[in-house]
């Protein structure tokens, strides 16, 4: 009878201690945790439960963040549209063409951060729509690098495109990867110094293409690398939004990849540049 006692203490200890922590986590205080012991069983049950908490202390911490950044981003063009206003009510400024281009400014920027977190939502959702299709690799890199050759000539930037012309067709969405794609070019124009080179290149590795980016930039730090996929995360926390913009160009390349079943990655050294590449599926690997 003390056996059974004892056993049955061991183990309705824990689990009470487990119900108990339960309805803590269900009040809202995530990352509590319990003392695993108690049997294989228990502590295996216990050890499944910390890991839980802990990836819901995790999840709400990002959520509660995310919430920060997007009042913050939304805050800056809401309070000059509101003070530019209010001063061409009161008649402290002209409403002229340089205001109202202002305004406009102001307006399109939000106007793109809504568009931009209403695709990533959809994205790590799973509700991103992909019309998948067979598509030429080059192609597709001529057809996005030639939209930026303006750009590019007015920073006297050289732009190298480097494509094996035997590159089999990827499946992918033509819009989706080519949105990817510009985003990438986009975002090492705005890091790329003048006389710098911007290299796109595709080659095939196994059932997938691997297209990549590299700028000779100032590079990104070390520590800093792993987060540059993060909503609105910046490396240069110096740049303004509305040449930054909206902080979340990375991070809709990586759910667009994702979407596709591909991955993406950077590399980066301080002073010699950076490379981001990501992988599509070739058209074969579908079948």
């Amino acid at each position: 009878m003390g056996l059974s006692l004892w056993m049955a203490n061991r183990i309705s200890k824990p689990l009470s201690e487990l119900t108990a922590t339960t309805a803590s986590i269900t009040e809202g205080e995530y990352g509590e945790k319990v003392e695993v012991s108690g049997g294989r069983e228990i502590e295996e049950l216990a050890t499944a439960f910390n890991t839980l908490s802990e990836k819901l202390e995790r999840n709400e911490k990002l959520r509660q963040n995310m919430v920060a950044d997007i009042a913050h981003e939304l805050r800056t063009p809401l309070t000059t549209l509101r003070g530019d206003f209010e001063a061409v009510k009161d008649g402290l400024i002209e409403p002229d063409s340089a205001v109202l281009d202002n305004l406009l400014g102001d307006i399109l920027v939000l106007t793109r951060l809504v568009e931009d977190l209403q695709q990533v939502s959809l994205a790590e959702a799973g509700q991103l729509k992909l019309e998948l299709a067979q598509v030429d690799t080059k192609t597709l890199v001529d057809d996005v690098a030639s939209r930026f050759e303006n750009e590019i000539a007015g920073k006297q930037i050289s732009l190298n495109i480097e494509t094996d012309p035997s590159l089999m067709p990827i499946r992918a969405d033509r819009l989706r990867i080519s949105q990817v794609l510009g985003n990438l070019i986009k975002n090492s124009l705005l890091h790329t110094p003048e006389g710098g080179s911007i290299t796109v290149s595709a080659v095939q590795s196994g059932r997938e293409v691997i297209l990549s980016v590299a700028d000779t930039g100032p590079g990104i730090a070390p520590d800093e690398l792993p987060y540059i996929f993060e909503r609105f995360y910046r490396a240069d926390k110096s740049r303004m939004r509305k040449t930054g913009g909206s902080g979340l160009g990375l991070t809709i390349a990586r759910t667009l990849v994702k979407a596709h079943g591909g991955r993406i990655w950077a590399k980066s050294e301080i002073g010699k540049g950076t490379t981001i590449s990501f992988s599509v599926p070739i058209i074969h690997a579908a079948g």
